[in-house]
């Protein structure tokens, strides 16, 4: 298995972060058209309309938020103190959008479980997102410009989530 400061890592984690936030940008566009246009947007009063708030929220919360968490360490400069506090920032606003789980520091001898159960609730909540997004398009409705939208949807969250996490793995050049 190699190391993280191995040779052996030939790319950098900033394109792979400038990609990832491209695709994070992608999901959150996606998520909106599919939730605003065609499921008529989100309301706290409408019965119909409450449920649409769930899949906004659980995306800019668990899957947005927590995914620029786990990459605050190879986006921001600066001092690791810095880091630390953007990273828990964002952990605190994906909590506030999902109200779920707390976010825990650990002391330095636990920092390599911490990335690695980080990464690993970070792919649940994807792989839940997935589940999530299939369950409004099988099986196949009638409407296939919102099935479109939706499959997008799930390439574009799959493809940042594998882009978070090979910019957590990789070596930062700053």
């Amino acid at each position: 298995m190699p190391v993280k400061n191995s040779a052996s890592f030939r790319l950098m984690a900033l394109p792979v972060v400038v990609v990832a936030q491209l695709l994070a940008a992608a999901v959150l566009t996606l998520t909106l058209v599919w939730v605003l246009h065609f499921r008529g947007g989100v309301s706290w009063e409408a019965p119909h309309l409450v449920y649409t708030a769930h899949p906004l929220f659980m995306v800019i919360g668990l899957i947005i938020c927590t995914g620029e968490a786990i990459m605050a360490y190879r986006i921001i400069l600066g001092p690791r103190e810095v880091k630390k506090a953007v990273h828990a920032l964002l952990h605190l606003v994906a909590l506030a959008f999902a109200a779920v789980g707390l976010y825990a520091s650990f002391k330095a001898d636990y920092a390599p479980w911490h990335i690695f159960f980080g990464i690993v609730i970070f792919l649940m909540a994807v792989c839940t997102a997935e589940t999530g997004l299939a369950k409004f398009i099988f099986p196949f409705n009638h409407f296939p410009k919102e099935a479109f939208v939706v499959n997008f949807t799930g390439l574009a969250i799959l493809m940042f989530s594998v882009a978070v996490v090979l910019a957590a793995i990789l070596p930062s050049r700053y």
